[in-house]
């Protein structure tokens, strides 16, 4: 196995714009637009200590939580690394929930394409989720709360 090559200037200029794009649209919620415009239909995808899952719609099974519950999602990027065949990004998420509640945090991705490609083949992302996930898990009992109650 050799070590990728650095890419140029203007390569990096590129990935640079391609990881702002991907991060936006990512924002946005849209998993169709954003996974078809991202990702290649088979791509990898790797979520903390998941296993691996195939294909795009993999991504709607972690994503497509935070459809109806999130109201934003914002990336700010720390860090950008850019080799020859991926694109090593560090960045602070900051996602708002439909109560109000807010958390930020640190996450890493990694995406492997090459500089003349559009659609990564494969995707990890590594972070620490739990905040997420806690009010998440706090918006659920909420609305089984509310949905036992209204049927009492």
């Amino acid at each position: 196995m050799s070590a990728p090559s650095p890419v140029s200037e203007s390569q990096y200029k590129d990935a640079e714009k391609w990881i702002e794009d991907f991060y936006h649209l990512m924002g946005t919620l849209d998993l169709p637009k954003f996974t078809s415009t991202y990702l290649k239909e088979d791509v990898l995808f790797h979520f903390t200590n998941l296993p691996p899952m195939k294909g795009r719609e993999s991504l709607f099974s972690v994503f497509g939580l935070l459809g109806g519950v999130c109201t934003s999602i914002t990336h700010k990027v720390t860090d950008l690394k850019v080799l020859s065949d991926r694109i090593m990004a560090a960045s602070t998420v900051d996602y708002i929930f439909i109560n109000g509640e807010q958390c930020s945090m640190n996450a890493f991705a990694i995406l492997h394409k090459t500089p003349e490609e559009e659609q990564a083949s494969q995707y990890f992302i590594y972070g620490d989720f739990t905040p997420c996930y806690q009010i998440l898990g706090n918006l659920k009992a909420a609305a089984e709360a509310e949905e036992s109650e209204a049927r009492t």
